[in-house]
């Protein structure tokens, strides 16, 4: 199609490429209709019988998603949160699907990746990271008084740990390249010439020893063995939810209330309850007065940058 905002192509005969290149965009951004086209191409590309691998990334310099259309939040409304679910429910449905194909998955991110963009990586079996500049890590929802709505709460600290999670939700700082690579979030870091063939060279190895299935099921499972077994994990956690963020009645529940409460009932539970944990946490934020306020500084600010 002329609009196709994503091309599928063959890598060593054995793997799909599929490249990110949003029509009609400066970048790439996670909305309905893109969602919508994702999950159509999972289908097609997990029909294929003969298909051994998928690896995904984008064809826009500089960037890779740089997360969610904000426009599709615009009129959220916790007093009527049925179409902010259902927004929500078609990127966990993909999500869901690219996690569940029958192969390993590989995300290459050599520009941008932010918000919902790290939580397409994050439902990857292996991430590598690229050389450009503008490669950084990053969920910034608490600036927009939201928290991460498609698994990022959940899958985060699966992978890198309760606590590092959190610091990363919680601050919504953007983390390079090499930051990323210090918490195993990415196997490794190449330049864009050689991403193709390590992220062949990791899918190859990785269907000898199993290891992208056992990728799959450390997410897929609760983790609170590592949350209380690991005294300084416990610790600094503690720290983060316990003093100062006890609420009362009269007092406005926060993102980061809200975010650090999701990351902690979800270490209790499988992936799937989980999720729904994190997407009831989300709508309790879409729409409130603190979400309102910083959307609304957030376009202020770069409309101001524009001019």
């Amino acid at each position: 199609m002329a609009d196709s905002s994503i091309q599928l192509s063959q890598v060593d005969d054995r793997y799909i490429l599929l490249e990110i290149n949003q029509f009609g965009s400066s970048v790439n951004l996670l909305s309905t209709p893109f969602w919508q086209e994702f999950d159509s191409c999972l289908d097609e590309i997990n029909n294929e019988p003969d298909v051994a691998g998928l690896i995904i990334q984008s064809s826009k310099t500089g960037i890779f998603i740089a997360g969610a259309d904000l426009k599709e939040f615009k009129d959220a409304d916790p007093e009527n949160p049925e179409p902010t679910r259902n927004y929500l429910q078609i990127g966990q449905k993909v999500l869901d699907k690219l996690e569940s194909v029958r192969f390993p998955t590989v995300c290459y991110v050599d520009g941008i990746c932010l918000g919902g963009g790290l939580e397409v990586a994050l439902a990857c079996d292996f991430r590598l990271a690229g050389t450009h500049a503008k490669c950084q890590f990053g969920f910034p929802e608490i600036h927009l008084g939201l928290i991460p709505g498609w698994g990022g709460t959940q899958r985060l600290p699966r992978l890198i740990g309760l606590a590092p999670a959190a610091e990363w939700i919680i601050h919504g700082q953007r983390y390079s390249a090499e930051k990323a690579k210090e918490f195993n979030l990415v196997s490794d870091i190449v330049s864009s010439e050689m991403a193709l063939a390590k992220a062949v060279e990791l899918m190859t190895a990785s269907q000898w020893s199993s290891s992208w299935q056992l990728e799959r099921e450390k997410k897929f499972n609760p983790h609170w063995e590592a949350f209380f077994d690991n005294e300084n994990g416990f610790t600094e956690f503690s720290q983060m939810i316990l003093p100062d963020r006890v609420q009362t009645e009269d007092s406005e529940v926060t993102a980061i209330d809200v975010a650090l409460e999701v990351m902690y009932l979800g270490c209790f539970r499988n992936l799937e309850e989980g999720l729904s944990i994190e997407t009831e946490g989300f709508l309790l934020l879409a729409g409130s007065e603190e979400n309102k306020q910083k959307v609304t500084q957030f376009f202020e600010e770069r409309n101001k940058s524009s001019t």
